[in-house]
């Protein structure tokens, strides 16, 4: 697990960004936060954030996948076990634990919104929110594969702008994406964790045995 270390230039930014949104929660409610996040809006923003929010989609794991199999199994393990822990999370706590929460849309009144033309806005099952869960849960494994200071810091504005995106979408809350964001880490930690306890060498050696019998 030596490689977390290079994570931190994802954590840390992570940390100071709940940090900061906790602070926000605390003293503001969440009509307050999205009504004044909402009022900055702008042509250029509309079309950034329309697209950068896919990077947030289960998509990018569908993606990921082959293309970590291509470059080895360990890689492929790691981000299979991360797609399946995030969808098994945000599945129980979205359609089970806390089904049925009103997003923006529905709950504060899209005729008080200002909402991205060509959007389709959402009204149900607001918490937490998945994309973000996806983004941090991804892009934090992707940081502990590449091993790159810079590349980490980079991973986390990805993930920070997917975050964004939701909530200038009025597809979610602050508290949606913060939450969202904290799961991703913990996710991403797990999946991480749990596949690199296992014995590689040995692992690595009896797949070696089976492709040189099978040849």
């Amino acid at each position: 697990m030596k490689r977390i270390k290079s994570c931190k230039f994802f954590i840390l930014p992570t940390l100071v960004f709940i940090a900061l949104s906790g602070f926000f929660l605390f003293y503001s409610n969440r009509s307050e936060i999205h009504f004044y996040l909402n009022q900055f809006h702008a042509d250029w923003a509309d079309r950034l954030f329309k697209t950068v929010t896919h990077l947030g989609d289960g998509a990018i794991f569908a993606l990921a996948i082959p293309l970590a199999f291509i470059k080895n199994l360990r890689w492929f393990f790691i981000v299979a076990c991360t797609a399946v822990i995030v969808l098994f999370v945000t599945g129980v706590l979205k359609q089970w634990v806390f089904q049925g929460l009103p997003r923006p849309a529905l709950f504060l009144g899209e005729e008080n919104l200002y909402l991205v033309p060509g959007v389709k806005i959402h009204t149900m099952n607001s918490f937490p929110s998945g994309h973000t869960t996806a983004a941090f849960a991804f892009y934090f494994v992707l940081c502990f594969l590449i091993d790159n200071k810079v590349g980490s810091f980079v991973l986390f504005v990805l993930a920070s702008l997917v975050g964004y995106s939701r909530m200038y979408l009025s597809q979610h809350f602050l508290i949606d994406v913060t939450v969202g964001a904290i799961l991703g880490v913990i996710c991403g930690y797990l999946a991480v964790a749990l596949i690199s306890s296992w014995k590689w060498d040995k692992l690595d050696g009896t797949i070696q045995d089976l492709v040189k019998g099978n040849a």
